[in-house]
């Protein structure tokens, strides 16, 4: 789950994480969609790419002290997102999600891992 504390809101209740290279690599690459109410965690992380991607997403680039630092919205498949300075973390989410009342910067973000596939 991904909660945001400063909004005391939840912005997704499944999270699967990406943190070994590989996994970190392939992303949502060849889905064919995000399950709704899901994000990935990819972790470290400082910036992304949709390349091979069917679908837009939204981003948000989180510190180590689970500060937002940039939120991006509808990131088309082949583009790059980042580098965000100081980032540990991205969460993506389909596209549409983390809309400013959901989660902005600065807020303050909790992960806790909750499902390790988003098949």
């Amino acid at each position: 789950m991904i909660y945001n504390s400063t909004k005391k809101k939840t912005v997704a209740a499944l999270a699967a994480k990406a943190d070994g290279f590989f996994l970190r690599l392939r992303g949502l690459m060849f889905k064919k969609s995000l399950p709704p109410d899901s994000a990935l965690v990819i972790a470290p992380c400082s910036a992304i790419h949709t390349f091979f991607m069917r679908f837009p997403i939204d981003a948000a680039f989180i510190g180590r002290d689970g500060a937002v630092l940039r939120v991006t919205r509808n990131i088309r498949p082949w583009r790059l997102a980042g580098p965000v300075a100081k980032a540990r973390m991205v969460i993506e989410t389909a596209a549409g999600t983390l809309g400013e009342d959901v989660i902005v910067e600065g807020d303050i973000i909790s992960v806790e891992e909750k499902s390790d596939d988003l098949a």
